[in-house]
């Protein structure tokens, strides 16, 4: 992941002598290790941090590009809109399920329940009620909102953090705030029948 407006490296041998940081635990480490017996110069950050804050710090210029999972990156693209995926590593990365050995018997139980889910639909219809949204918009959308929104309330930010522990108080801001901007912008979700500061009746009802 880098910046959009500026020129993407097209591979690792672009990254060497470039400043890239990872996300402690995210498993690339091992990854560029082996890369670097072919890319000496190669050198990286491992930091504890959020894929949120590690987007923020490449959009801010501290850092020249990330390794970040795919579905790590997805939710940022509604974030930080100038960010863009430069290329894919060379190595594709497993995901695995530890079980303890007590729950071990239930393998056979639990591939059966997942074979099941996937020939029926469910994971499908469960991807999309989670990851479904965040490619509906493109960049020069998102970029559209973000300028109204710093033109409407440029402390919304500060104001939704500051009423977080307040119910009322979060839903008048919400009130408020989308009232500024809902004669320039046109919800997507509207046939989704989306409420008060766009959630989904579903999401509202399952947030109480």
């Amino acid at each position: 992941m880098t910046r959009a407006t500026e020129k993407a490296p097209r591979s690792m041998a672009d990254l060497a002598g470039k400043k890239l940081a990872l996300i402690i635990g995210s498993g690339h480490s091992p990854m560029l290790m082996r890369l670097k017996r072919k890319y000496p110069k190669l050198g990286w950050a491992a930091l504890e941090t959020s894929a949120r804050r590690i987007a923020g710090a490449v959009a801010g210029g501290k850092y020249d590009a990330v390794v970040i999972n795919g579905m790590d990156f997805d939710p940022m693209r509604n974030v930080y809109p100038e960010l863009a995926v430069a290329f894919n590593l060379p190595e594709k990365q497993q995901i695995v399920w530890a079980l303890p050995k007590a729950v071990r018997r239930r393998y056979a139980t639990d591939w059966r329940v997942l074979s099941k889910c996937a020939s029926d639909g469910s994971i499908k219809r469960i991807y999309e009620r989670y990851f479904g949204h965040l490619r509906q918009l493109d960049s020069s959308d998102i970029l559209a909102f973000c300028s109204v929104v710093r033109r409407v309330c440029p402390n919304c930010g500060v104001i939704f953090r500051s009423a977080n522990t307040d119910r009322d108080r979060l839903a008048a801001t919400g009130r408020n705030w989308l009232s500024g901007i809902a004669v320039e912008c046109v919800c997507h979700f509207a046939d989704r029948g989306a409420r008060l500061m766009m959630l989904t009746g579903e999401t509202a009802d399952r947030m109480g």
